[in-house]
C-alpha cells in the first residue's frame, strides 16, 4: 500500500533477526508479568471478595475456605469498622474496594482516597486485625502473602489484553522498523501494556494498598495512557500518508505533555474532570486527523479501504469508551462498564489492525507476516510444552524436548498449514483443479485470440476479480500495481497483457503470493502455446504442399479434361470437378476468411438456378439482421454449403415438390436453418420417410463438426405433409 511514510535515508536497525526481536520483547512483557504478579501477591490478604453495596454498605461476597477468615466471617455480612490491637478504629462506611481512582474529578478527592487507603493498609499490617460487623466483632489474622491461586480473572484477562496490543504492534514494526507508523503503533502497544500492567495490580486489591505504591502505580497507568493515545494520534497523522502540516499535531502533542507534567506536580484541576477531559480531547484530535486522511484520500481508492479498516478499529475502540465510560463520568454519572470491558475493547484496536494486514496489506505487510507468526507460535508451543512436561510429569530435558518437538508437529503443525491456506485464501487444489481445464483449452485454441481467451477465463476463475482489461501495451512478467488493487498479467501471445481489478471481488488485495502463483501457471501456459503453434505451423505448412500439388498437378489434369471433352456432359462433369477441387483447396487455406452473408448470397443463386431446372420454385426468407459482420473459414463455408445443397438434393430426388422454402434467421451468436419440401409419397410411412440414408447421415456429420444441431421432422397430414430439415450451428465475428 502507498502508504507509509518511509524514512528518506535508511535508518540503522538493530542487527536482530525480527523473529528474534520478537521472541525478546515477549520475554520482556513476560518479565512485566512476572512481575506485577509479585507485587500483587504481597499481603496482607484476608481471603475475602468484598463489594460496596447501596447506602455505602461494605459486605461479603465470598470468604475462600482455608483462607485467614474462613470460620470467622461469611457470605453476606456487613463489615462496619476496622480495629487494631493498639485501639485504631477505622470506619468502612462508604468505602468501595473496587473503587477507580480514574473517576474522581479533583485532585483534593484524589488525595483523600489515597489517605484512605494508606490508613487501612496501615491498620492491616497489624498481627490481628478486629472486624466489627452487623453480627458483632470478629478476629483476623491477615496472611502475608496472597496465594497465586487466589488472584482475581480480571488481572490475568488485563495482562492478556496487554500482551496481545504488545505483541501484534512490535511485530509490525520489527518487519517495518526503518518507517515511522509501524513505530507510533508500536509505541501505542508499548503504552497500552504498561498501562493494563499497572492497572492489573490495583485492580485486583483486596481492601487496600499503600498510598505510595497506589499514586506509583497510577502515574505510570497515566504515563502508558498518555503514550498509547499521543502515538495514536501521531500515526493517524503520518499513515497511510504524512498530512502536508503537521503543526496541529505538534499542540495536541505538547498538550498531552503539559498534562502529563500538570497531572504529577498536581498544579491545577482541569474544567469538568482532571483525567478525562484530556482523553476527550485526544479523542476529537484523533477525528480531525482521520477526516483528514479520508479528504486527501478521495482520489486513491486503496487508501480509502484501508482507511475505512483502520478507522473501524481506531474509532471502535476508543468510541465505545468514550460514550459508555468516559462521556458518563465525565458527566457526573456512575458508568455500569466494568474496566476490564474497557480494556477489551482497546485491545481490539490492535487485533484490528492484524487483520488489516491481512485483508488491505497494511503497513506494506502481506501474508508473509501471518506465516512469521505461525512459525513464533511454533516455537514458543515447543518452549512451553518441554517446560510443562518437566514440571508437571518429572520427565528428563531431552526426553521433554523431543515429546515436546513430537506434539508440536503433529498437532500444532497441521493445524498451522490449515489457518495458513485460511488465511491466503488460494488453496492449492484450486490452482491444480485449474491447470488441466487451462491445458486443454490451450491444446484445443485456434491462434493466440482464443489461446488469450483461455488464459484470461483462467485467471477469471483463480481470483475472481472485480473486473479484467485488455491493455494493448505487453508485459514482460506479472507485477502487482496500486498496492495490490490491481495485478498485471502477460498475454500468451504476447502483444497484450491483462489488468486484473480487486481479487475475490474487492474483499483483498493481491499479494506476491498470486504474482508468484501467476508467473508458475504463465510459464506452463506459455511453453504449452508454443507448442501448439509449432504443430498448427507444421499443418500449415504440409497444408500449404498439398494445395501446391493440387493446383499445379491435380488442377492442371482436369482443365484439360475440360477442354478436351468430347461432348457437353463430359466437359460439365470435368468443370464440377474443378469446382469441388477448388473447394478442397479452400478448406486447406486456414488463413482465409468469408464473409457469411456473401457465402449464403452466392448458395441462394445456385439454388435458384437448380430449383428453375427443375421446374420447382424456391421461396427464400431471410429474417437474418446484418450478416456482413460474420465470417467464417473455408472449410466451415464449404461444410455450410454440403449441408444446404445435401437437403436441396434429398428434396428433389425424393420428392416431387412445387416448391422449396429456406428460411435464415440469426440470434445469439447462432445462425438457423429450416429447409421445407412438399411433394412426399402418401404411401410412405413417416418412419420411412425419415429413415436416415447416406445424404441424411452426411449433413447430420457435418453439421456436428461446425459444432451445432441437425434434425429432420414430418410436418402436416398426408397429402399435405411436408419434409423439414432444421440446423443450427454457432457464427463467429
Amino acid at each position: 500500500m502507498a502508504s507509509s511514510a518511509r524514512a528518506a535515508e535508511p535508518a540503522r536497525q538493530l542487527p536482530i533477526a525480527p523473529l528474534h526481536l520478537l521472541s525478546l520483547v515477549l520475554l520482556i512483557g513476560l518479565a512485566g508479568v512476572v512481575l506485577t504478579t509479585v507485587l500483587a501477591m504481597r499481603g496482607p490478604w484476608l481471603g475475602l471478595t468484598l463489594t460496596s453495596e447501596a447506602g455505602g454498605r461494605l459486605m461479603v461476597e465470598r470468604v475462600y475456605p482455608r483462607g485467614p477468615a474462613a470460620g470467622q466471617l461469611q457470605p453476606g455480612q456487613e463489615l462496619i469498622a476496622l480495629r487494631t490491637m493498639d485501639g485504631y478504629v477505622y470506619s468502612l462506611r462508604d468505602h468501595d474496594p473496587a473503587l477507580e481512582p480514574h473517576t474522581l474529578p479533583t485532585f483534593a478527592a484524589y488525595n483523600r482516597f489515597l489517605g484512605e487507603q494508606g490508613r487501612l493498609h496501615q491498620a492491616l499490617q497489624a498481627e490481628l486485625v478486629v472486624f466489627q460487623t452487623d453480627q458483632g466483632s470478629v478476629s483476623v489474622r491477615p496472611a502475608a502473602q496472597r496465594p497465586l491461586h487466589k488472584l482475581p480473572m480480571e488481572f490475568w484477562l488485563f495482562h492478556l489484553f496487554g500482551l496481545i496490543a504488545l505483541t501484534i504492534s512490535v511485530a509490525v514494526w520489527v518487519f517495518r522498523r526503518g518507517e515511522w507508523p509501524p513505530r507510533f503503533l508500536a509505541m501505542s502497544g508499548i503504552g497500552f501494556y504498561i498501562a493494563t500492567a499497572a492497572h492489573s495490580v490495583w485492580i485486583g486489591r483486596e481492601l487496600a494498598l499503600p498510598a505510595g505504591f497506589f499514586d506509583a502505580l497510577l502515574r505510570i497507568n497515566h504515563l502508558g495512557l498518555t503514550l498509547l493515545l499521543g502515538t495514536i494520534i501521531a500515526l493517524l497523522a503520518h499513515y497511510p500518508r504524512p498530512l502536508p502540516s503537521l503543526r496541529g499535531l505538534t499542540w495536541v502533542l505538547v498538550a498531552l505533555l503539559l498534562y502529563q507534567i500538570n497531572e504529577n506536580l498536581q498544579l491545577f484541576d482541569l474544567p469538568w474532570h482532571t483525567f478525562y477531559l484530556p482523553i476527550l480531547l485526544a479523542y476529537a484530535s484523533a477525528a480531525i486527523l482521520a477526516m483528514n486522511q479520508w479528504r486527501l484520500s478521495r482520489h486513491d481508492p486503496v487508501n480509502r479501504a484501508s482507511l475505512k479498516w483502520i478507522f473501524l478499529s481506531v474509532f471502535l475502540s476508543m468510541g465505545v469508551g468514550v460514550v459508555v465510560y468516559f462521556l458518563p463520568t465525565l458527566l457526573g454519572y456512575d458508568s455500569d462498564l466494568s474496566q476490564i470491558f474497557l480494556a477489551g475493547f482497546g485491545c481490539t484496536l490492535y487485533v484490528g489492525f492484524a487483520l488489516g494486514v491481512l485483508r488491505y496489506r497494511l503497513f506494506d505487510l502481506d501474508h508473509w507476516w501471518f506465516l512469521a507468526w505461525l512459525w513464533f507460535f511454533g516455537g514458543i508451543a515447543v518452549i512451553a510444552l518441554d517446560l510443562a512436561l518437566v514440571a508437571f510429569l518429572g520427565l528428563g530435558h531431552v526426553e521433554a524436548v523431543g515429546l515436546a518437538v513430537l506434539i508440536v508437529a503433529w498437532g500444532y503443525l497441521p493445524l498451522r498449514n490449515w489457518i495458513w491456506r485460511q488465511l491466503t485464501g488460494r488453496s492449492r487444489s484450486a490452482v491444480d483443479e485449474a491447470l488441466p481445464a487451462l491445458a486443454e483449452d490451450i491444446v484445443r485454441a485456434r491462434g493466440s485470440v482464443s489461446a488469450d481467451a483461455a488464459w484470461e477465463q483462467t485467471l477469471r476463475a483463480l481470483f475472481h476479480p472485480l473486473s479484467v482489461e485488455r491493455v494493448e501495451v505487453p508485459a514482460e512478467r506479472p507485477a502487482i500495481l496500486a498496492s495490490g488493487a490491481e495485478m498485471r498479467v502477460p498475454g500468451l501471445g504476447g502483444n497484450s497483457s491483462l489488468c486484473l481489478h480487486h481479487a475475490d471481488g474487492g474483499s483483498r488485495l493481491f499479494s506476491t503470493r498470486d504474482r508468484k502463483t501467476v508467473a508458475s501457471l504463465l510459464n506452463i501456459a506459455r511453453r504449452l502455446f508454443h507448442i501448439r503453434e509449432a504443430e498448427a505451423q507444421g499443418a500449415r505448412g504440409e497444408r500449404a504442399r498439398i494445395i501446391r500439388d493440387l493446383h499445379d498437378d491435380v488442377g492442371g489434369r482436369v482443365l484439360a479434361l475440360i477442354h478436351s471433352a468430347q461432348t457437353e456432359r463430359q466437359a460439365d462433369l470435368a468443370r464440377k470437378a474443378l469446382g469441388a477441387l477448388r473447394d478442397t483447396m479452400e478448406a486447406l487455406d486456414d488463413k482465409q476468411e468469408i464473409c457469411l452473408e456473401d457465402a449464403l448470397l452466392e448458395w441462394h443463386e445456385e439454388a435458384e438456378q437448380r430449383a428453375e431446372a427443375a421446374g420447382v420454385q424456391l421461396v427464400w426468407e431471410n429474417a437474418s439482421r446484418d450478416l456482413s459482420g460474420w465470417f467464417m473459414t473455408p472449410r466451415r463455408r464449404i461444410n455450410l454449403r454440403r449441408v444446404m445443397d445435401e437437403a436441396l438434393t434429398n428434396a428433389l430426388r425424393h420428392a416431387r415438390p412445387t416448391s422449396v422454402c429456406v428460411r435464415v434467421e440469426d440470434g445469439d451468436g447462432i445462425l438457423r436453418c429450416r429447409i421445407t419440401n412438399d411433394g412426399l409419397p402418401e404411401t410412405l410411412t413417416a418412419a420411412e420417410q425419415l429413415r436416415p440414408g447416406r445424404g441424411l447421415h452426411h449433413m447430420k456429420t457435418r453439421v456436428g463438426e461446425l459444432g451445432g444441431r441437425f434434425e429432420t421432422r414430418i410436418v402436416g397430414i398426408p397429402p399435405h405433409h411436408c419434409m423439414e430439415v432444421l440446423f443450427q450451428l454457432p457464427i463467429e465475428g
